[in-house]
């Protein structure tokens, strides 16, 4: 077995056990992948950073909202180079053979390519983002950031590996601009 193989064999497995949560779960995850939706996640930004902190606002709002943005626009253009079917897609005929069941939750589309998910790159760059600006004492933002990334998979959009890829762009590409912002000061 190829490492390839070895990796996709993996992917499916691991995608297989958490979305098939979605049969029998509540349908909490399906709600938390909104966390990592690019408005909803700068709404919450916005109020988050303007009652915490008033004083700083203006000055660290654009410089997050430019952290997030960026690092979406660097997902999406990965999306376009790999061009890696959803779930859904790549297990069409599996599907219909009934060999395999994909639950897609709240009648997401997934007509769009998957690799990586943009969810998780925007959660996990605006907790980067976030902690690069105040410290590590925001470390557990991660664990909402983590359960957006669970959520993709669970509604059926992503594979597990789409999901890893995006967290490590999302934090990547926040540290990058942090290394930056470092520079500017």
């Amino acid at each position: 077995m190829s490492f390839i193989d070895f990796v996709r064999f993996w992917d499916h497995r691991l995608f297989f056990a958490i979305n098939g949560l979605a049969g029998s779960a509540p349908p909490f995850l399906a709600w938390v992948t909104e966390l990592g939706n690019v408005l909803v996640l700068l709404v919450l930004i916005v109020a988050g950073v303007f009652i915490w902190d008033r004083r700083g606002f203006v000055k660290k709002f654009p410089w997050l909202f430019v952290t997030v943005v960026g690092a979406r626009l660097v997902g999406q253009a990965l999306k376009m180079m790999v061009h890696r079917p959803r779930p859904a897609v790549c297990f069409t005929d599996a599907i219909a053979q009934g060999k395999v069941v994909v639950h897609t939750v709240l009648g997401l589309h997934h007509s769009q390519t998957s690799f990586p998910s943009g969810h998780a790159v925007a959660a996990f760059a605006a907790v980067t983002a976030l902690c690069v600006l105040y410290g590590r004492r925001l470390w557990f933002l991660y664990i909402p950031a983590t359960l957006v990334a669970l959520s993709r998979v669970y509604v059926g959009a992503h594979f597990p590996s789409d999901v890893a890829a995006g967290a490590v762009v999302g934090i990547v590409v926040s540290l990058g601009f942090g290394l930056f912002l470092d520079k500017k000061k």
